[in-house]
């Protein structure tokens, strides 16, 4: 399935924009199966088009953005700067979902940054978890995943994060 048709027919005004963005920065970009890597992306920012309790708030666009830069600045930083001035809401959300140490020092600070990159990274591990054959990542995503989870789970901030997680099939 084409997840960018599918993002492009359903989304309007800035989420569409930035997927046209997004799509810009990873041109030609390919996953390790050989897939356009805009495809990723789009999977993960297609499980918030279903936060319709969230869409009130405008929280489900923001994701939606969120979602579609999460991997920019980490595989083009290049980019960084275009995004920090054409999207300074999203982009310490996107900063903190920027992997640029150890990977559970990373996981920690997704953790410590609050809800929006913490449901992110659950879409985004959730993607890289399907049809995924290697052991050690397996483990490695596995243990972000509980981890995230037993952070909404546990505390009393973020019992709509969680419920809203848990009805996204994200946990």
């Amino acid at each position: 399935m084409n997840f960018k048709n599918r993002l492009s027919e359903m989304l309007v005004g800035r989420p569409l924009e930035i997927l046209h963005f997004a799509s810009d920065i990873h041109k030609g970009q390919k996953r390790r199966s050989g897939e356009d890597y805009i495809q990723h992306v789009c999977r993960v920012a297609y499980k918030f088009t279903k936060m319709t309790p969230y869409n009130n708030t405008g929280s489900a666009d923001k994701l939606i953005g969120i979602s579609l830069l999460h991997d920019s600045i980490e595989d083009h930083p290049q980019y960084d700067g275009d995004i920090k001035s054409k999207y300074p809401d999203l982009y310490n959300h996107i900063i903190a979902l920027t992997k640029r140490d150890r990977y559970d020092i990373y996981i920690h600070g997704v953790v410590e940054s609050g809800p929006f990159p913490m449901l992110v990274k659950l879409s985004d591990l959730y993607d890289n978890m399907r049809n995924n054959n290697d052991n050690r990542q397996m483990t490695k995503y596995s243990l972000a995943k509980h981890y995230i989870e037993t952070t909404l789970r546990l505390s009393p901030n973020y019992e709509a994060t969680y419920s809203y997680a848990k009805d996204l099939n994200l946990l």
